[in-house]
């Protein structure tokens, strides 16, 4: 009877100790990617240095979130993107003069709203801006370190990338 008892509790504890192990949402290497571009990065290669190109990574989501387009045709829902997180992408609006690129506005940046996608193996980030529509810009992402990360442009990449430096 004692045989059967402790076999029995033995049963139990290994059938309520194993329980399904959800599948992970995000990849290892975007759970990195996401640590490491939080916060505030200014572009050093193609802005002005005056006037740089700014992109602040905030919140980055549990799980991505589908985007639709609902004015498709025939009228039904389009997935366009999905989305992982926040950022903002900050630039000045300029005109060019004799003197260079000059910002219209003094000391403020034009600010968009925007959120973005980092692929499963970190080659790839897509930014969706709010403000233009549907329209979506994917770039071969490059994370060099903490500190430092490239965009190249997949439409144009005889085009030299955008740098980002950590502030």
């Amino acid at each position: 009877m004692n045989r059967i008892a402790i076999l029995l509790i033995i049963l139990a504890v290994a059938f309520f100790s194993c329980s399904k192990k959800e599948p992970a949402i995000y990849s290892n290497a975007q759970y990195n990617a996401f640590k490491i571009l939080n916060g505030v990065w200014v572009e050093t290669n193609l802005s002005p240095t005056d006037y740089p190109l700014k992109i602040v990574f905030g919140k980055q989501y549990d799980s991505p979130i589908p985007i639709y387009n609902n004015k498709a045709f025939p009228p039904e829902s389009v997935l366009l993107f999905e989305i992982q997180g926040e950022c903002g992408w900050y630039q000045w609006v300029v005109q060019t003069g004799v003197n260079g690129p000059q910002p219209i506005e003094e000391g403020e940046y034009w600010v968009d709203e925007c959120y973005y996608y980092i692929s499963p193996n970190v080659n790839y980030f897509s930014l969706f801006i709010e403000s233009s529509g549907n329209k979506v810009w994917t770039y071969k992402l490059s994370i060099e370190n903490d500190r430092k990360f490239t965009l190249q442009d997949i439409d144009y990449l005889d085009r030299p990338p955008y740098i980002f430096i950590k502030q």
